[in-house]
């Protein structure tokens, strides 16, 4: 946090930046306080963006095959970005820890932020898994377990280990 910050790390910022010290504090609160807390909440980000493109390329390559010729707002132009996977935070949820709700140019992801850190990754993930499965990007069913699989590999993969029983 920016009150964590020794005072010669704000002086040599000052100093360096030619800008006042309390005013380097400011930013540092601010990153603490806005920027940091958000990246913090956005749960696998980078996964999700390469879902995205995925998907994208899937629609413009299906679309292609079907002789459907892009507008320049479809999902093949590489100006605009139509599918978008979002994220919502809900506090516990009725119908289960996670649900998609899918939408002909995107989902929406909404994650129970009750439980911590890693479940919640482990949640977005299996959802991502069966966003790739029904575009078939990735063989599977809707059955639970090919989820799964596909979170446990992309979680753990480079730690070769199983996720834990959830």
């Amino acid at each position: 946090m920016a009150e964590d910050f020794d005072n010669s790390y704000i002086e040599e910022l000052a100093k360096k930046f030619n800008i006042s010290p309390e005013i380097c504090k400011q930013y540092c609160k601010f990153n603490d306080e806005e920027i940091q807390s958000r990246i913090k909440k956005s749960y696998l980000a980078p996964l999700i963006s390469v879902v995205e493109d995925l998907i994208i390329k899937s629609i413009s390559e299906n679309n292609k095959s079907s002789g459907i010729k892009p507008d320049k707002d479809d999902a093949t132009s590489t100006s605009i970005r139509r599918y978008v996977i979002s994220l919502y935070e809900r506090k516990v949820m009725e119908y289960g820890s996670t649900i998609t709700i899918k939408f002909p140019h995107g989902a929406s992801i909404m994650y129970d932020s009750t439980p911590d850190e890693k479940e919640i990754c482990i949640s977005i993930a299996r959802e991502l898994g069966k966003l790739l499965i029904e575009h078939r990007i990735i063989a599977g069913s809707k059955e639970e377990n090919f989820a799964d699989l596909f979170a446990n590999i992309v979680l753990n993969c480079s730690e070769k280990k199983p996720l834990t029983d959830s």
